[in-house]
């Protein structure tokens, strides 16, 4: 069905009603699943918006790029996916290394624009890619690419638990999640049908200039499975390839704009004090810092059975009303 088919028309009116419905009824009841509070956040919603356009980037690369390694190379399905590694490499570098910078400084503001700026190089140099692309070069933009999202996923996660009352932490977390993988099905939903549109037409020429009719290329097109390739003429692998690195390449420009607009989000994300008290002590479910030594310190002595050493005695002259209580929130 194109996009001006009445039953995709009708999807779309079908959902926003369901929003709209949904908006409706999270205003009335007491417990919302997603308090409409949050959208009164500027940091919040500034936040969100960067995970939301990011999602539509990023799941729309990954969505495909293993599918091209499979096509490109030759390899199995598990394999093309083993290839995605140096993505998960320079991920979780970035991330370890931005969380105990900003553990040690408590300044977030230049991680996310310094991701937003890796991924749309990485995305850029990927808008390059050919059927002679060798795939070092490729887990190298990976590589890059990962890095950048790095910097930017956990980061706005962070961001989103600091601005929030400590009672919405879980709430505006997941709301966060939610909307970053709304982004991204929406981007997968919307640069899967580009891809996979040129991929047909692509493909449709290549087997018709192979010599095959119409039919004939239409079904080969709809039928083509990577261990396939391999059994086929040179020049017609190879034509396959071409199709695929010509169908993929150019959707990366496409998401360049939504990741341009995570940059300039990311720019105008404020920069707050970060909480150094957990979530649970400072709802008072928990108790940490020197209140949880004690405590600690009389279990420990319990299981020895031996009584536990005062760890800030009081004078022995000393009346109730001399001493302070222990604020049980302390940190």
């Amino acid at each position: 069905h194109g996009w001006t088919d009445p039953l995709t028309l009708a999807f779309g009116a079908g959902m926003l009603a369901a929003a709209l419905i949904f908006v409706m009824i999270e205003r009335r009841v007491e417990d919302p699943i997603i308090p409409l509070s949050l959208f009164k956040n500027p940091i919040f919603v500034n936040a969100t918006a960067i995970g939301f356009t990011l999602g539509m980037g990023m799941f729309a690369a990954l969505a495909f790029v293993p599918t091209f390694l499979q096509m490109s190379t030759g390899t199995s399905a598990a394999v093309s996916g083993l290839l995605m590694l140096p993505m998960m490499v320079g991920l979780m570098g970035t991330s370890i290394y931005s969380g105990l910078a900003i553990t040690r400084t408590g300044t977030y503001k230049k991680y996310p624009i310094m991701g937003a700026v890796l991924v749309i190089a990485a995305m850029l140099w990927m808008t390059t890619l050919s059927a002679e692309t060798p795939v070092w070069i490729i887990c190298a933009q990976l590589f890059v690419f990962g890095a950048g999202l790095g910097y930017i996923m956990q980061v706005v996660v962070l961001v989103v638990q600091n601005s929030v009352p400590v009672d919405q932490i879980g709430t505006a977390t997941s709301s966060n999640n939610y909307f970053r993988e709304v982004g991204a099905s929406l981007g997968v939903a919307i640069f899967g049908a580009m891809f996979t549109s040129r991929l047909a037409e692509n493909l449709n020429e290549t087997f018709t200039a192979s010599g095959l009719d119409a039919s004939a290329a239409g079904e080969a097109t709809a039928t083509l499975q990577p261990a396939v390739l391999e059994t086929l003429p040179e020049p017609l692998r190879e034509g396959i390839v071409t199709a695929y690195a010509d169908s993929l390449a150019p959707v990366f420009w496409y998401l360049i704009p939504f990741l341009v607009i995570a940059l300039v989000l990311a720019l105008f994300l404020k920069q707050i004090p970060l909480s150094d008290v957990a979530g649970m002590v400072a709802r008072g479910e928990a108790v940490g810092g020197a209140e949880a030594d004690r405590l600690e310190a009389e279990r420990l002595a319990n299981l020895q059975g031996k009584p536990a050493a005062a760890s800030d005695p009081a004078p022995s002259d000393a009346r109730p009303s001399d001493t302070e209580p222990r604020n049980p929130h302390a940190g």
